[in-house]
């Protein structure tokens, strides 16, 4: 019973990233933003890989008991990322479609992101203080090496330039991969436990 509970809200939080990709595309397309939409991989490719990573989590997150502090991070941190893109974004020679053109103003697209923004980084950060239980970590861990990664490499991309925030943003998430990694592979007993 506990893995059909666990197979449903794994569905559940796989459709997020679908929904959020879907929802953005659809305000762009009715606020005339849809070429900077389809120019934002980021949005449009990388974060269709949290359909995965989400899949996974209910099969590998131990508790959500310390949810408090992650979601007030997320919502914090969420706020000030769209804050300073928006701001980059009112004299930017590409503008985003997170935002109304030449604005710092949320387009309903923007809003869409940030309350995606903050749901999804509430997960990547349990996920990243939680203990490695299973093979299945790794996978989770690729997934987010590979969002991390494409997110630095589309920088260039979506704004004529590589972004320092960009870099910073996924030098910050690899390393905490790897300090996850160093720190709970010396207590990998629980690792024989594994699901595969």
């Amino acid at each position: 019973m506990e893995f059909i509970y666990k197979s449903i809200i794994a569905i559940l939080l796989a459709l997020i990233p679908l929904a959020s990709v879907g929802l953005q595309k659809y305000f762009s397309k009715k606020q005339n933003l849809l070429k900077e939409f389809h120019r934002h991989f980021t949005i449009r490719l990388s974060d269709e890989l949290f359909m995965f990573f989400n899949l996974l989590l209910p099969f590998t997150l131990v508790s959500i008991h310390p949810l408090f502090t992650p979601l007030a991070f997320s919502i914090i941190f969420s706020i000030l990322v769209h804050r300073f893109w928006g701001k980059a974004n009112i004299n930017a020679k590409k503008s985003y479609h997170l935002f109304l053109k030449n604005s710092s103003k949320l387009s309903k697209a923007g809003y869409v992101h940030l309350i995606y923004t903050i749901f999804q980084l509430t997960l990547i950060i349990l996920f990243l203080i939680s203990p490695i239980t299973s093979n299945l970590d790794y996978i989770q861990s690729s997934i987010l090496f590979v969002f991390f990664m494409s997110m630095m490499l589309f920088s260039k991309h979506i704004n004529s330039k590589i972004l320092k925030s960009d870099i910073v943003a996924g030098v910050i998430g690899i390393s905490a991969l790897i300090i996850r990694y160093l720190i709970w592979s010396c207590n990998s007993k629980s690792l024989s436990a594994s699901v595969l």
